[in-house]
């Protein structure tokens, strides 16, 4: 299984981390994987060529975490936060037609 977690700090998404695996089908054919890792990544990307100021970690077993800067402001929050709820937007997708292979879950400090 896929578990999501979006962070928050009041109404301000702040980042994100996804682990695990789908397991929906084999390894290249996993519809639910392709999902959330393109999801993951579009992310990723976008935040650091839009915003810069991000700290992203990945591992090779399906593990990606990525958080704002504390001190954004104007424009590049204004960015960061419609490409977080981007992926906040797909992933709640993939949960709601895939439940047993993709959990969401929203985390409020």
């Amino acid at each position: 299984m896929i578990n999501a977690k979006v962070f928050w700090q009041g109404k301000r998404l702040i980042g994100f981390d996804i682990k695990g695996h789908a397991d929906y089908a084999p390894k290249g054919e996993d519809i639910v994987c392709s999902a959330v890792s393109i999801l993951a990544i579009a992310t990723v990307n976008s935040l650091l060529e839009q915003v810069g100021q991000v700290l992203v970690k990945e591992s090779a077993d399906g593990y990606v975490s990525c958080r704002l800067a504390d001190d954004l402001a104007g424009d590049k929050e204004i960015k960061a936060q419609a490409v977080l709820r981007t992926l906040l937007i797909g992933l709640n997708g993939v949960s709601m037609e895939y439940p047993e292979y993709c959990q969401l879950e929203n985390i409020t400090n």
